[in-house]
């Protein structure tokens, strides 16, 4: 993406500054290496076994099938939204229930507040695929129905729950080589997600404070990297 060009412009004049190798890695490859070295299981990016990833934030919601080759990571797009991305569809409630923007951390300290009955909520999912732009008219309704933001932000949040869930077991029924699944992204700092999650697959979350955090990620396979270049030293 062009936003991404003015850090590439900045690290290759660092670069040839200092005299030292450019590494490049893609957005999507920092956020899966920060969540899978800050998880339980950091050993998924040395021991080669593919695995599936979610990498779900305000810019994507994508399914992958990942396998680590050094000192690379093989990355392959099998699923994804269609519409709105899930860190859309939280910012854009939180927007309209006056929360500060980006309106994750809110919407779940609001969405605890909850203690109604949550009403079912219809999903769109495809496989691995899903569109979001229904959930998000769904919680605008019920927001002008009942008028409860601590309901409808609890609403939303179980939506993208559930929505993830279902593109999850979509994807491992497709692909039974996939044995773990990595969920990387800013959404996947949300807790009332990661519980949900957690309950129903064999997973692992980076911490909460890297889930957003792309250059640790890119600069872990930097080290991996130069690390392979040099005999493993």
């Amino acid at each position: 993406m062009p936003c991404f060009l003015a850090g590439e412009a900045a690290a290759s004049l660092a670069a040839s500054t200092a005299g030292v190798p450019l590494y490049k890695f893609s957005h999507q490859a920092g956020h899966i290496a920060a969540a899978v070295r800050s998880s339980a299981a950091p050993e998924l990016l040395e021991q080669g076994d593919s695995f599936a990833a979610f990498h779900v934030s305000g810019g994507t919601t994508d399914a992958l099938a990942v396998t680590p080759r050094a000192p690379y990571m093989a990355i392959e797009t099998v699923g994804g939204s269609r519409d709105l991305h899930a860190g859309q569809l939280i910012d854009r409630i939180g927007v309209m229930l006056g929360l500060p923007f980006p309106c994750g951390p809110a919407l779940e300290r609001l969405a605890l507040e909850n203690k109604k009955r949550l009403p079912a909520a219809k999903l769109s999912v495809d496989g691995a695929y899903c569109n979001l732009s229904g959930c998000e008219n769904m919680a605008r309704r019920l927001y002008e129905e009942t008028s409860d933001a601590a309901l409808t932000a609890a609403f939303t949040l179980d939506t993208v729950a559930r929505t993830i869930e279902a593109m999850t077991a979509g994807l491992l029924a497709s692909r039974p080589d996939l044995k773990k699944v990595v969920y990387a992204g800013g959404v996947m700092a949300d807790g009332i997600i990661r519980d949900y999650l957690s309950a129903r697959f064999d997973c692992v979350f980076g911490a909460p404070e890297f889930s957003a955090d792309n250059a640790a990620g890119a600069a872990y396979l930097t080290y991996m990297r130069y690390k392979f270049e040099n005999g493993g030293v």
